[in-house]
């Protein structure tokens, strides 16, 4: 949510180095915000910045849902886009290798399933402090399983933990992280033993790139919307997601490790910060975390 890390500069640079080429190998599309804010410096704070015991209701999605809609409506409405048949989302922070040869599995994928559905990657990262034994697709607040018998119980408990404190709060968004429920699904979804490494049906899954195809957003118009829930907690892929009301994949195949020194969201001392504060000062959160660790 922020403006100056960096990523705009690199994108200017490399639009640059191709314009100067005979023949650019790219072509680079670089959005801007209007002629009083070309280069889009929009000063707005990190949503990991955010002082969780002034405001314990702070977003922690923030602006990203806003902001991924305007990027959506933009390629949307271009003329030269209207043949465009997919459209790749991704965190440029990611630090691997896109998985190339990933990328044209999914779109070959039996069935035309990636003609018809979104499809994840299965990005995945070492989970910290366990020395490599755990090593789970990284984005945990975008995963939402396919809902069976099976994991009922599961998503009941999943449920209840979030439901620690009542919605709008700060928690809401960050017990999908924390919950030792939520890694248990995707884990349990991401098992070779179970889905024999062919593409596995969920309701909401991102893992840093995810392929959409675009019929299939177009077909759904105005609905197609990414958004953060009632009270602003709910991470915005999920949001988009429902939006297109139909199932979505994740491709196995499609796999990129994380570096263990860059992972995934946010790192260091902030990542220790925005935990800490979004758990202290709240005595159920912590007496359920302290007592999972025990047992």
């Amino acid at each position: 949510n922020d403006s100056d890390d960096g990523t705009r500069h690199a994108f200017r640079m490399w639009a640059k180095t191709e314009s100067r080429r005979e023949e650019p190998r790219y072509n680079i599309d670089l959005m801007s915000c209007g002629p009083k804010n070309p280069n889009c410096e929009l000063g707005l704070m990190d949503r990991y910045e955010a002082n969780l015991f002034a405001n314990p209701k702070a977003s922690g999605v923030g602006k990203l849902g806003e902001f991924r809609q305007i990027a959506l409506e933009y390629i949307l409405s271009k003329e030269e886009y209207k043949d465009y048949s997919h459209m790749i989302i991704l965190d440029v922070d990611l630090g691997t290798s896109l998985s190339p040869l990933g990328l044209l599995h999914t779109l070959g994928l039996k069935g035309d399933i990636a003609q018809e559905h979104a499809v994840a990657s299965s990005s995945s990262q070492v989970w910290p402090g366990t020395s490599g034994t755990i090593i789970p697709p990284y984005d945990l607040s975008a995963f939402r399983p396919k809902e069976t018998e099976f994991n009922r119980r599961v998503r009941q408990m999943h449920s209840s933990f979030c439901d620690l404190m009542p919605a709008g709060d700060r928690w809401r968004n960050m017990c999908e992280a924390c919950s030792p429920m939520q890694l248990f699904m995707i884990q349990s979804a991401s098992d070779p033993g179970r889905n024999h490494r062919q593409p596995y049906e969920v309701v909401s899954a991102f893992n840093g790139l995810t392929l959409y195809p675009l019929n299939l957003i177009r077909h759904r118009g105005k609905d197609a919307r990414y958004d953060a829930g009632d009270d602003g907690q709910r991470c915005e892929h999920v949001g988009f997601h429902l939006s297109l009301d139909a199932p979505m994949y994740v491709n196995p195949k499609w796999s990129m490790n994380l570096r263990p020194s860059q992972p995934g969201g946010p790192t260091g001392f902030k990542a220790i910060k925005t935990l800490v504060t979004a758990i202290v000062g709240r005595p159920n959160v912590m007496f359920a975390i302290v007592a999972g660790n025990f047992l």
